[in-house]
């Protein structure tokens, strides 16, 4: 008896060959009666004059010679595995013959110990698992399981659950285990998104998920035809960042991917050249004034399946169509009608609509935004309809061509300049519904002779054509289209309020009562013919731009209450000669007396601390200023170019002097330096060409503690004068 490759084997001696053959008919003939009643197979071996072979693994007895097939050759005699050879035991070995399939393991036994070779799928083109239909025991067949899994009853042991004493090998259902070909689930391949590449160049700042990233601006890009697309050097673009070409007068179209999500405020602002553009479905945020002012943008497109956003007729609206966005203003369109579906006209609607000469706006509107029509400049007449109720900040600011406006009853705000420089507006008149005017509503309209004012109305009244408070202490605005010279304000005000007379230029004098506490802002800006004002005592407070570029002004007497002189409160008044500052003032603001090119001198009191930022810079007159020890600091720039003065003090409680604090003093040829400074700032006296003597308090060692800044060459030359005491 031969056990070989876990097949048993007779073998005879030739004596007994003829004896046993007529003994192995009679065998064979009984066997194979008994085979086709348990499906079993005899084999003659080619080898030996006789053999029967038992597959332990299938519970079948395998064909001899297997066909020819691209599976392996599963041939019991030739078998292309590693020879295990099983040690003997009465039960037949179990040794899992080579499979090509993908890693089929046996089961683990534990009696006998089987140890299955290491199955390496050699280039696992066998077997083929795409043909279901073979023979040879190939494991992809799903109708195969190794080779065919039909636990057939018999005595020999079978392989699923034999009843027998041997060992229980039982395959669970040996399905090897299954190798039905994994379901070669090709990741699924969906159409990706439509790829634009992004024009190279282009800012980007990198958002906080470290994923995606923002378009800030132009860059380095000089097309004028941009895309911005999908990604940028491996970041994904996902918004449009505030600005970000603004005034990109180049800029002629630009294309959006639907990566991105959100444009920002004023992101297209006055691209002038702009004629087009479309905004894709993923765009759910757009800022304000993002293609305001854009004079050659004749459509805007929104993709139809935008939830936020729509367009008609190359105009954007929201997409429920209540709020117009944006008008585009390239469009050489004379009139336009608001459809009946919008209830706010946007911030920055129609800014700049130069060709437009009337629009119409329907009952729907309630609110009309801030700019909305704002410099159209050719816009004749608009109505108001009832169903308005606030007029917003600048919404009809620089109409230069609008001559008439009428108010609804409806209306109870009209904002900030809402009406500003509209040069050509000669009358308005406020119905008494509104509860509410910003300050310069109506400014610099020069052609403004009469403001009314509804009798009934609670919150404003009119006086000989200019607007007030009801209660007459607010002057709020002069109808500065009067010609009148001269002007004596009410008894009653008590503020002038921010640019209540701006460019009033017919006006030469202007009579302010006892009974005024404050000067607003640009209250009397750019009145270019007054010649002198005299403020009262009553004033503590001159705000900013008070009387800024006033040309003609030439005397001003500042009364005894006065605390601040703000900033720049009498910037630019170029024939100012002689002004007196009261002892009350602490404080004299950044440029306050800025280009006051007339002036000559001046004298600063004892109680002023605080000389700010250029406060009398570009004097040029200027030719003495006497500064009290109580100044402890002179801000930068403080006498910038003041080319005429030719010595300063500098009082002893200073401790800086700031950077270009004399900076251009072409004439200063002497300063004194208490030894209370400790830094003299960048270019503090640089371009002081004649300065030649520098006089200091303090010792030479002192001198060399003081922080001195850079380009200040005309100073370290001078010659030093350590010890100084000045003159009583």
């Amino acid at each position: 008896k031969v056990c070989y490759n876990g097949n048993i084997f007779y073998e005879f001696k030739e004596g007994k060959v003829k004896k046993m053959k007529k003994i192995l008919c009679t065998l064979v003939l009984i066997i194979s009666v008994v085979c086709v009643l348990v499906s079993c197979d005899i084999s003659i071996s080619p080898n030996f004059e006789a053999f029967t072979t038992l597959d332990r693994t299938s519970g079948i007895t395998p064909e001899a010679t297997t066909p020819e097939a691209t599976t392996p050759e599963v041939t019991t005699s030739e078998v292309t595995t590693p020879e295990v050879t099983t040690p003997e035991v009465t039960t037949p070995e179990v040794t899992t013959p080579e499979v090509t399939t993908p890693e089929v393991t046996t089961p683990e036994v534990t009696t006998p110990e089987v140890t299955t070779p290491e199955v390496t799928t050699p280039e696992v083109t066998t077997p083929e698992v795409t043909t279901p239909e073979v023979t040879t025991p190939e494991v992809t067949t799903p109708e195969v399981t190794t080779p065919e899994v039909t636990t057939p009853e018999e005595t020999t042991p079978e392989v699923t659950t034999p009843e027998e004493t041997t060992p229980e090998v039982t395959t669970p259902e040996v399905t090897t285990p299954e190798v039905t070909t994994p379901e070669v689930t090709t990741p699924e391949v969906t159409t990706p998104e439509e790829i634009i590449i992004t024009t190279p160049g282009l800012a980007y700042e990198v958002n906080a998920d470290g994923e995606t990233c923002t378009i800030t601006g132009i860059g380095s890009c000089t097309e004028s035809d941009i895309s911005i697309g999908n990604y940028i050097d491996g970041y994904k673009i996902t918004a449009i960042g505030d600005s970000a070409f603004q005034g990109c007068s180049n800029l002629t179209s630009i294309t959006i991917s639907d990566s991105v999500t959100t444009i920002g405020d004023r992101t297209f602002q006055v691209c002038y050249n702009l004629t087009s553009i479309t905004i894709p479905d993923s765009v759910t945020t757009i800022g304000k004034y993002a293609f305001s002012g854009c004079p050659n943008l004749t459509s805007i497109v929104v993709d139809g399946n935008n939830t936020a956003y729509q367009s008609i007729n190359g105009n954007l609206y929201s997409k429920d169509g209540t709020v117009l966005i944006t008008y585009a203003m390239g469009k050489t369109d004379t009139s336009f009608a608001i459809p009946d579906s919008v209830t706010t006209i946007g911030d920055y609607a129609f800014v700049f609509c130069s060709n437009l000469t009337s629009v119409t706006i329907p009952d729907s509107v309630t609110t009309i935004g801030d700019s909305a029509f704002s410099s159209c400049s050719n816009l004749t007449s608009i109505t108001i309809p009832d169903s308005v109720t606030t007029i917003d900040d600048y919404a009809f600011s620089s109409c230069s061509n609008l001559t008439s406006i009428t108010i609804s009853d409806s209306v109870t705000t009209i904002g900030y300049a809402a009406f500003y420089s509209c040069s050509n507006l000669t009358s308005v008149t406020i119905p008494d519904s509104v509860s509410t005017i910003g300050d310069s509503a109506f400014a610099w309209c020069s052609n403004l002779m009469s403001i009314v004012v509804d009798g009934n109305n609670t919150a404003y009244q009119s006086i000989n054509g200019n607007l007030y408070s009801k209660d007459g202490t607010v002057l709020i605005t002069y109808a500065i289209g009067k010609t009148d010279t001269s002007f004596a304000i009410p008894d009653s005000v008590t503020t002038i309020s921010e640019n209540a007379f701006y460019k009033c230029t017919h006006l030469t004098s202007v009579t302010i009562p006892d009974s005024v506490t404050t000067i607003g802002y640009a209250a009397f800006y750019s009145c270019d013919n007054l010649t002198s004002v005299t403020i009262p005592d009553s004033v503590t407070t001159i705000s900013e731009w008070a009387f800024g570029y006033c040309s003609s002004l030439a005397n001003v007497t500042i009364g005894d209450s006065v605390t601040s002189i703000g900033d720049r409160a009498f910037s630019g008044c170029s024939n100012l000669t002689r002004v007196t500052i009261p002892d009350s003032v602490t404080t004299i603001g950044d440029s306050a007396f800025y280009r006051c090119s007339a002036l000559t001198s001046i004298t600063i009191p004892d109680s002023v601390t605080t000389i700010g930022d250029s406060a009398f810079a570009w004097c040029s007159n200027l030719t003495s200023i006497t500064i009290p020890d109580s100044v402890t600091t002179i801000g930068d720039s403080a006498f910038e170019f003041c080319s005429a003065l030719t010595s300063i003090t500098i009082p002893d409680f200073v401790t800086i002097i700031g950077d270009d604090a004399f900076y251009g003093c072409s004439a200063l040829t002497s300063i004194t330096i208490p030894d209370s400074v400790t830094t003299i700032g960048n270019d503090a006296f640089s371009v002081c060409y004649s300065l030649a003597d520098v006089y200091y308090t303090g010792s030479e060692a002192e001198w060399a503690q003081i922080t001195i800044g850079s380009n200040n060459s005309k100073l370290t030359n001078a010659t030093i004068h350590y010890n100084y005491v000045p003159e009583e």
